[in-house]
């Protein structure tokens, strides 16, 4: 993003009264941005939070001191794997010793300052990595991490979907059994080696479980992005309702059978009209209800079909953009 771009933004920000926060983070590094520790700062100047996604490679002493200086309240890691081996076989390039060095060194730097910046770790889980879920917390506690968000990983190509833990899980939930749906409230169970295989069948066979009331499953057809009333501004300045529209992309499901393409979904453009233009605007207004409301066919969950090779139409008679296969909305991807 160019810096005139970025200060006209900002000058328009200042019209939303109710606005909490900025996120620098997408499909990109923001680290590598020259820039971005003036972003930072212009974005706390409004008395705005300011949070980050990064790989954490470019966290050297000038950047997580800069990030200190400027005010940058929450930085989310990506951590793909939690030894050396899983994490610098998924993330080609990239070293695991190095990432955690450098928010060894963040914490460090914490405690000479009176700013502290949040920490939290975003792991994307796959058949790969599955197994070092459970390490997580000794890798929150050597890095200096206060929350984990976990994601299935997004399959952009069919060898990413046969790494998807959750696939099953879609498909089991096109079929209408009565015992799925059945509401089953537990009470605090011990989880040991007597009762995890009664638990895990409990888990892999109903879908409407509470414990103690409090119910675990997936909020399935919500978009969370238009609940909370995010935007996402591009490079170039135009702006998307939510991450699943903000570029054209290709993903795929129910074991390759369906590709799905992707068109982006764009409201407006900040170089031309103000962004409180653009959100007060019919368009946007009216997109917004009709997720809300959330009315969409299940492409997800109800079989592959020629509808569901794209998000233009669906078969409930929605118009572009139709959001039932929105791995976002179905509970399948998650941003921190």
């Amino acid at each position: 993003m160019k810096l005139e771009v970025f200060d006209g933004l900002l000058e328009q920000l200042k019209e939303f009264k109710s606005l909490q926060a900025m996120m620098f983070g997408g499909f990109g590094e923001p680290t590598f941005h020259k820039d971005i520790l003036y972003m930072i700062g212009k974005v706390k100047a409004l008395g705005l939070k300011a949070e980050m996604v990064t790989n954490g490679t470019l966290l050297n002493e000038a950047m997580l001191q800069g990030m200190l200086d400027n005010g940058l309240d929450t930085l989310w890691v990506s951590f793909d794997g939690t030894s050396e081996d899983s994490f610098d076989d998924i993330r080609a390039g990239a070293s695991f010793n190095e990432v955690v060095q450098n928010l060894r060194r963040l914490k460090e730097l914490k405690q000479q300052t009176t700013h502290k910046i949040k920490v939290g770790i975003a792991f994307v889980v796959m058949k790969r990595n599955i197994n070092e879920l459970r390490k997580l917390g000794t890798l929150a506690q050597r890095v200096g991490a206060e929350m984990v968000s976990v994601s299935n990983v997004i399959p952009y190509s069919s060898d990413m979907l046969d790494q998807m833990v959750c696939e099953r899980l879609l498909w089991a939930n096109s079929i209408s059994y009565y015992s799925r749906s059945l509401p089953i409230n537990l009470p605090f169970i011990d989880r040991t080696e007597t009762t995890k295989q009664t638990l895990f069948e409990l888990f892999r066979d109903y879908n409407n479980i509470s414990i103690m009331r409090n119910h675990i499953d997936t909020e399935a057809g919500s978009c969370r992005f238009v609940k909370e009333r995010c935007t996402f501004i591009k490079w170039d300045g135009t702006v998307s309702s939510c991450m699943g529209l903000l570029h054209s992309h290709k993903t795929y499901f129910f074991t390759g059978q369906v590709e799905r393409e992707v068109t982006a979904y764009v409201l407006g453009d900040t170089r031309k009209n103000s962004l409180k233009e653009i959100w007060d605007g019919q368009e946007y207004h009216d997109f917004r209800e009709k997720v809300d409301e959330f009315d969409f066919s299940p492409c997800l969950q109800c079989g592959p079909c020629d509808l569901a090779e794209k998000n233009e139409e669906d078969c409930f008679g929605n118009k572009f953009p139709t959001c039932g296969g929105c791995l976002w909305a179905q509970g399948v991807i998650q941003c921190p």
